[in-house]
């Protein structure tokens, strides 16, 4: 038999004893000898939800009483009872169960916090012995066998009698011969497939019990939701009869609101994951609060905000934010926090994952389209990723705190963490990057359900969850022609949405590289801003630099093909500096008619270009840190081949 602790964070036993007409009495034990490890014991009188093993539970000395869960009293005067097998039971990981479940049809879950054999133990002679031990044949991997510390009975302890003690409690229990047991284990998030438990007294086995850990989430604790309200979803509208629906405005004329049978998968899928935690939620209030929040619910596009449910549960659910997009982390996601939600349809749709099959081969799923209870089978065994709920009864493995980047495209985009790591993809040398811990880059979509029709404006979403304080390196990367916007958004440590900032309508091309600047800090009441990510060089002091940054270029010297005949430089001015200081050269030239510049502002500007270099020669005056008055001046040279 394998060590119980190789197995199982913790084992324990609960005990629930109806002792023959004579006193329950605890018998303190020696500190010293408690325990193996020689940690102080458990009080058997002690069990609820978050206990850990060994541990003894004495309850009630009344039979109904103790299979519901009642409370411990001093005397006990049921009859005595003979050794027998009593019954297997479970307890779910959500907080309206504060008892033991009898199991129905012999199953469990791979979220239920525990799970337990019950007996029956009559003693006959001084040191007589009762032992459990199990054994997991998962549906995919090696058999396991594991066993809980043995449990004596003695004639007297310090001269009280009928005394029984397992190594771990604090106390000894005395003064009956019978006592009614039950042995259970740590089971959340343990391998699913068929689990025995074997009594043994003196060695000899006594009988055993059989059940089958089911992969999944417990499907009386959920409810399936279908998206079939024609309630306005969001503020979004398309064009009065047009085909393919064109977007519009909503409000302008021959507008019409898209509804939540049509783009409101996402929505029902979340409002299913806060039914699992207790929080009532149905589609229709749920998008009117997540409207009501404005940036913080949906995004200018219609997609929705993750925190905003959560938000709307009253902080009975907490949004993590991104989650794995592999099997094994997916596994351990629904296990741990409970149902998830998953992209599907190349991220244009979203259903709500609620565990594994019995074979093991593909996902349970509730699907909002139509309201059913499939398989991820239906679309064909793939996902784009899952999006992240907890209830408030877990530990968190993953972080709240969140800092997300939206980009609305042609492009691309890398983040570069200020410890250099980076998140993203990079189409010019065809390179993802996803070093950046607790992070993903995924497209967000919501196709129309009701025509099968692509969403017009998916979106490229970077979400970094616990992201360190600093500054973090952003590139735009052209994969088409066009403008584009970018935006940042924080959301806190109690997994609420906290501020967005964006820019908009920036021109761009194939292959074009813009670099931002954003600084974070989770702590701070300032929002975080988009500022060029070039800051030319050559100042003294460094922070002259900061005048005049650029998103465009990205160096000092930029290569270009034969034939161009302009380029597009993307400024960024500091808050401090004077307008009126500002001068532009280009190659001798006078072009300040060219620039705009506005204190804080960023502008686009498309230069003029010759065959052979082009100097591009900026400057203006602003203030330091200290409050000095200097002049950044930029050099900027274009090499046309």
């Amino acid at each position: 038999m394998k060590n119980s602790a190789q197995l199982f964070v913790a084992f324990a036993f609960s005990f629930l004893s109806f002792l023959a007409n004579a006193e329950i009495i605890k018998i303190p034990v020696d500190p010293s000898v408690t325990a193996a490890s020689g940690t102080a014991g458990y009080d058997p009188t002690v069990m609820n939800s978050s206990s850990s093993g060994p541990g003894l539970y004495v309850q009630s000395s009344d039979a109904a009483a103790a299979s519901s869960g009642g409370t411990f009293t001093a005397q006990g005067t049921v009859g005595t009872l003979s050794t027998s097998i009593g019954q297997l039971l479970r307890w779910p990981a959500l907080p309206k169960y504060t008892y033991f479940q009898p199991m129905s049809n012999n199953e469990a879950y791979y979220r239920d916090a525990f799970t337990a054999i019950t007996y029956t133990a009559t003693a006959s002679h001084d040191g007589q012995t009762w032992d459990v031990k199990g054994t997991i044949v998962a549906t995919t991997g090696a058999t396991t066998t594991f066993d809980w510390p043995t449990m004596t009975y003695y004639q007297q302890v310090s001269g009280y009698p009928y005394c029984f003690y397992m190594p771990g409690w604090a106390y000894y229990i005395c003064g009956s011969t019978s006592i009614y047991i039950t042995a259970y284990t740590n089971s959340q998030c343990q391998p699913y497939g068929n689990w025995t438990f074997a009594v043994f007294e003196d060695g000899g086995p006594v009988g055993q019990l059989s059940f089958t850990m089911l992969g999944e989430v417990p499907p009386q604790d959920l409810t399936i939701l279908s998206q079939t309200s024609q309630h306005s979803y969001d503020t979004i509208c398309y064009v009065t009869g047009s085909s393919p629906r064109v977007d519009t405005t909503c409000g302008t004329a021959n507008s019409t609101p898209y509804t939540i049978h049509q783009k409101g998968c996402a929505l029902t899928s979340t409002a299913m994951a806060l039914n699992y935690h207790g929080v009532g939620a149905t589609p229709d209030p749920l998008d009117e609060y997540l409207v009501s929040l404005g940036g913080g619910g949906y995004t200018k596009t219609g997609k929705v905000v993750w925190s905003g449910p959560a938000q709307y549960s009253g902080g009975v659910v907490r949004s993590l934010g991104f989650g794995p997009s592999d099997d094994t982390g997916l596994k351990d996601r629904v296990c741990r926090y409970g149902p998830q939600i998953l992209a599907v349809k190349n991220s244009g749709h979203f259903v709500m994952v609620t565990g594994r099959t019995l074979d093991d081969s593909t996902w349970n799923i509730y699907d909002p389209a139509g309201g059913v209870i499939t398989t991820l089978a239906a679309y064909n065994n793939t996902y784009n990723g899952s999006r992240l709920y907890a209830g408030q009864q877990v530990t968190y493995i993953d972080p709240l705190n969140r800092l997300i980047f939206r980009l609305y495209s042609p492009a691309e985009i890398v983040v570069t963490a200020p410890d250099g790591k980076k998140t993203g993809f990079d189409p010019n040398k065809n390179l993802r990057f996803g070093d950046i811990p607790n992070s993903g880059y995924q497209v967000e979509a919501l196709d129309d359900d009701e025509t099968g029709q692509p969403d017009n404006h998916p979106e490229k979403v970077l979400d970094i969850g616990g992201g360190i304080d600093g500054e973090y390196i952003v590139q735009v990367i052209g994969t088409g022609t066009g403008t584009y916007d970018l935006d940042v958004m924080r959301v806190n440590a109690n997994g609420n949405f906290q501020d967005r900032t964006e820019i908009s309508g920036v021109p761009i091309e194939p292959g074009v590289v813009h670099q931002y600047s954003v600084t974070y800090s989770a702590g701070s009441s300032t929002p975080p801003t988009f500022i060029g990510g070039y800051d030319g060089g050559g100042q003294r002091p460094a922070d002259v630099n900061r005048f005049l940054r650029y998103s465009s270029p990205t160096d000092a010297r930029t290569s270009l093909p034969s034939g161009t005949t302009n380029v597009r430089v993307v400024i960024t001015y500091d808050v401090t500096i004077d307008p009126a200081t500002f001068t532009a050269t280009l190659n001798g030239t006078d072009v300040r008619h060219l620039f705009s510049p506005q204190a804080g502002g960023t502008e686009t500007i498309n230069v003029p270009l010759a065959a052979g270099s082009n100097t591009l020669l900026l400057s203006v005056q602003g203030l330091t840190s200290s409050g000095r008055l200097a002049t950044d001046t930029d050099r900027l040279v274009y090499l046309v081949q």
